[in-house]
């Protein structure tokens, strides 16, 4: 029996690095087909509710921005406004399609529809281009399988697409595969894609998945799924990394690749609920922690060593973003997968410098307060000195007064 799926989407996160942040940042607005994304706290009062203060600060600034400094960002020329945008932390851009871009994989007629585009821009100069995406007329597990695996190994859009695995570009608004790439390549400033990380989610029917003892049948093709491994894979499978959620009818496992939530529709929040939690709250913790996988090795050693950092920067190095127990365990395991050794030198020199600066800063006050005792006494015995003087001159007087009346 076919292992139906009911829901899908996956994205591919493709690292890229910019030279000219602030130039980058430029052309993005000067593009009249790219949009900046503003955070807005009634829209996005998740992303307020599940992470800590210094996060959002860093990553969603603007989520925080009052409707008059809105107003006035909005009427600044864009040079400012790039000004302004690449002092901060995290930025995004979306690039909205005018029609959606359907894509066809002749082998087995699979199609697909790339849904968005969106792309994360940090000032660390390491950034993120989203291609999210969804098989059309989705049916088994099978076509996700073979799906994430061949779109991975693209490498869009280096590779030509049309030629690549038996893989076409179909759609009304694009007649060949290299427009899309010109469009990728425009909107990186024609950087080099790196391999892309995979966030995938997938809910199957409850008719193969409506007892937990039901998912020993699916167990291969889970461990593929989070492999990004395709249906006719004979080679040795790769162990699991990082369980996450173990639950009867859901399951998300992390590896070096990506995220994986396999889930099944007996259960109505697995498809409503979780997927959201899934593409916003976890997709977003994610990117944090490749901010700091991609960020720290290069930006960090020279400039710890040479103290040569920014406040911001020390942000990245937080061990902590979220009150949130899950969302908490989600990040601390990226990180130990991952192996960020230096991370965790830079945490803990972090905690170091920070008692530092809380003495530096107590000193100085009990410094300061010290001072204006100084000054105080000072003040006090220049008084009674001035006044000492007064007398002594007094008596002085007195004295040659009363010698001039004895001769």
């Amino acid at each position: 029996m076919e292992n139906k799926v009911r829901y899908q989407y996956s994205y591919f996160i493709y690292p890229f690095t910019i030279n000219n942040y602030k130039t980058y940042i430029y052309s993005l607005l000067k593009n009249k087909k790219i949009e900046l994304k503003m955070f807005d706290l009634a829209k996005d009062v998740e992303l307020y509710k599940y992470f800590l203060e210094p996060a959002k600060n860093y990553f969603f600034n603007t989520i925080q921005w009052k409707q008059e400094k809105r107003k006035m960002f909005e009427n600044m020329d864009d040079r400012l406004r790039a000004s302004i945008l690449s002092k901060m932390g995290t930025c995004y851009f979306s690039h909205p399609l005018e029609k959606q871009i359907h894509g066809k994989i002749d082998n087995g007629g699979l199609f697909f529809t790339i849904d968005q585009i969106t792309i994360v821009c940090n000032a660390s100069r390491n950034c993120f281009l989203l291609v999210k995406t969804h098989i059309d007329n989705l049916e088994n597990i099978k076509q996700v399988l073979n799906f994430n695996y061949k779109f991975r190994e693209l490498q869009m859009p280096q590779a030509e697409l049309q030629y690549y695995d038996k893989i076409r570009i179909q759609t009304t608004q694009f007649e060949t595969s290299e427009e899309i790439q010109t469009i990728l390549k425009e909107i990186t400033n024609q950087s080099e894609l790196r391999i892309p990380y995979v966030h995938s989610y997938v809910c199957l029917d409850s008719e193969n998945w409506s007892k937990p003892e039901d998912f020993e049948t699916l167990r291969q093709n889970y461990i593929k799924y989070i492999n990004i491994q395709p249906t006719n894979e004979t080679g040795e499978l790769k162990t699991i990394k990082k369980e996450i959620i173990n639950e009867d009818f859901a399951k998300m496992s992390i590896g070096k690749e990506g995220n994986f939530l396999f889930t099944s529709s007996i259960k109505s929040e697995n498809y409503t609920k979780i997927p959201y939690l899934f593409e916003a709250i976890y997709l977003y913790t994610y990117l944090i922690r490749l901010e700091q996988k991609e960020t720290l090795s290069t930006l960090f050693e020279e400039k710890w060593l040479n103290n040569t950092y920014n406040e911001w920067e020390l942000l990245l190095i937080r061990d902590k973003i979220t009150e949130n127990s899950e969302i908490e365990l989600f990040y601390h395991e990226l990180g130990e997968l991952w192996d960020i050794d230096l991370l965790k030198k830079l945490q803990k020199e972090y905690s170091q410098i920070q008692f530092q600066k809380e003495e530096i800063a107590k000193n100085k006050k009990w410094n300061k307060l010290l001072i204006i005792i100084c000054l105080i006494s000072i003040a006090i015995n220049m008084y009674n000195l001035i006044i000492n003087l007064r007398l002594f001159k007094i008596e002085i007087f007195n004295y040659i007064l009363k010698r001039g009346d004895a001769k």
